[in-house]
């Protein structure tokens, strides 16, 4: 077996780089509240990560409110649906359902992925993001 040194990551302000989707993955959660997708700034959405405190400003432009959540993968169940979880090797992704064992999330570049709970929980960051329309 080989060892594969892995990207570097920072929990709090955004996801391995080259993590695709930030702002698809927000324009998910608008479309989902029949908001249209937040502006996307040239270039950068696509190849940064986003912070959390960019995600709220984002969301807030948006017509989103955000807030965020730490939780164990195991209280996913907790969590107002659909919402953003910050995975290490996905960024940050839509999690659109929970289910006994398993999770469903709306990766933008991948299409929707059936988790168990417990690969879920070897990835996840503790991070979530949930959203509620602004007005």
């Amino acid at each position: 077996m080989r060892w594969t040194p892995r990207a570097p990551h920072d929990s709090v302000h955004g996801a391995a780089p080259g993590a695709t989707g930030d702002a698809d993955a927000l324009a998910y959660i608008a479309r989902h509240h029949g908001l249209p997708a937040p502006a996307l700034t040239p270039r950068t959405d696509r190849q940064d990560p986003a912070g959390l405190e960019q995600l709220g400003f984002r969301a807030l432009s948006a017509g989103l409110r955000s807030r965020a959540v730490r939780l164990e993968a195991a209280s996913l169940d907790h969590l107002q649906l659909p919402c953003l979880l910050l995975h290490r090797q996905l960024g940050w992704t839509p999690l659109v359902a929970v289910h006994d064992g398993h999770v469903t999330l709306h990766h933008p570049a991948q299409g929707r992925l059936r988790l168990a709970v417990d690969a879920l929980a070897m990835e996840f960051s503790g991070l979530a993001l949930e959203f509620r329309p602004a007005r």
